[in-house]
């Protein structure tokens, strides 16, 4: 969730400082502004998802990323491992 919001923070703040620099007029000429936008929202989501996902799959595969406390025991996918 955390990678989300800063895709989204960093897109929000990237488009307040191309309308800055370029103007309304300079947006709409510009498509490659409106490509980074996208591009930083999507990014932050599919960080979150990788991130997610990856570390339940580890989490199943190694025992000692199983016992390591920040890595896998708050995962929705292994709630708590300590009785392992």
């Amino acid at each position: 969730m955390l990678y989300a919001l800063v895709g989204l923070a960093a897109a929000g703040f990237f488009g307040i400082v191309s309308f800055a620099i370029y103007g309304a007029e300079g947006l709409i000429e510009s498509a490659w502004v409106d490509y980074v936008f996208w591009t930083l929202i999507g990014v932050g989501a599919t960080a979150s998802l990788l991130d997610r996902a990856l570390r339940c799959r580890l989490c199943d595969i190694s025992a000692r990323l199983r016992r390591w406390e920040p890595f896998c025991q708050d995962m929705p996918c292994h709630g708590s491992v300590s009785g392992d």
